[in-house]
């Protein structure tokens, strides 16, 4: 199961859960994206059957049961209809009223409906990625509208013939998901976020010191190859004793560390004497590369 289907299912219990004035904004969001009407017939489209079961609950609760079909009649492989005679609607079905904005739940339950419909996030495993796509313009520009009053800053953009409302944001995305009403879902994406970091953390420090090791072996190498150049040009009694003794300790220790090799000299010295040894190796050596 996708993480957008788990999330949505959570929101299914939700929604049995909700006032009825909450429930009102739901169904007011759901028909926005799927409904439309056709004289006294109210047809319901959704690929989704969880999406389907929900609106046909939603409209036989919320108005008289006695005049509404009490299942929705099958018109095409995913679509439904509903008789609309007794529906205390407004003349347009996808026509929001401003009252439903009125208190945060129902604020929350119009996102959930639209989410229900049209929503979807990728799994946390992944890249970022949270949308709801509408139908209009003007309805997208609510649900960003509605985001905004939770302090979370939506974008929107024009996709083919749909406007989509989207975060990138991991933070953001994780609070949507309580709001929805999804905190089991808001856990699970919480524990991905922190799994990743820690992974990506690790990776980071594994690479820094990879390529610290990657340096401190290519100068080891040049330092080896200083000596050797002195060695084989007036051999290694020309240096000072000083010198001799770091050039032998590191021929001997190619992959010591500075300072592991600062601790083999008698008496040990730091890291930066070692460092200062080698240098002055590597100038003696310039001069027998250059006169040959």
């Amino acid at each position: 199961m996708s993480f957008s289907k788990k999330v949505k299912k959570e929101l299914e219990a939700v929604t049995d859960e909700a006032s009825q004035d909450c429930k009102r904004a739901q169904l007011a969001a759901m028909m926005a994206c799927t409904g439309e009407t056709d004289g006294d017939i109210l047809k319901i489209s959704s690929d989704n059957d969880m999406v389907i079961d929900i609106m046909a609950k939603l409209i036989r609760e919320l108005y008289n049961v006695e005049t509404v079909n009490t299942s929705p009649i099958l018109i095409s492989g995913n679509e439904y209809a509903v008789i609309r005679e007794g529906l205390k609607t407004d003349s347009d079905i996808r026509d929001i009223p401003v009252m439903l904005f009125k208190s945060t739940c129902c604020k929350k339950a119009f996102l959930r409906g639209a989410f229900l419909c049209n929503g979807s996030v990728n799994t946390p495993e992944g890249a970022y990625h949270f949308e709801i796509s509408s139908p209009s313009k003007k309805f997208a520009g609510i649900i960003k509208d509605i985001l905004f009053s939770f302090e979370i800053d939506s974008k929107l953009i024009e996709r083919k013939s749909h406007y989509v409302v989207y975060l990138k944001d991991s933070s953001e995305i994780a609070d949507v998901l309580n709001i929805l009403g999804a905190p089991l879902s808001q856990m699970e994406f919480y524990n991905a976020m922190i799994l990743k970091s820690v992974r990506n953390d690790i990776n980071r420090k594994v690479n820094c010191e990879t390529a610290n090791l990657n340096k401190t072996v290519a100068a080891a190498m040049n330092q080896i190859s200083d000596i050797e150049i002195i060695r084989d040009t007036a051999g290694l009694d020309t240096l000072p004793a000083s010198l001799l003794e770091t050039a032998l300790l590191r021929l001997e220790n190619p992959d010591a560390s500075l300072n592991d090799l600062g601790l083999l000299h008698n008496p040990p010295i730091g890291r930066s004497g070692v460092n200062h040894r080698l240098k002055s190796i590597s100038k003696i050596a310039d001069e027998y590369r250059n006169n040959k």
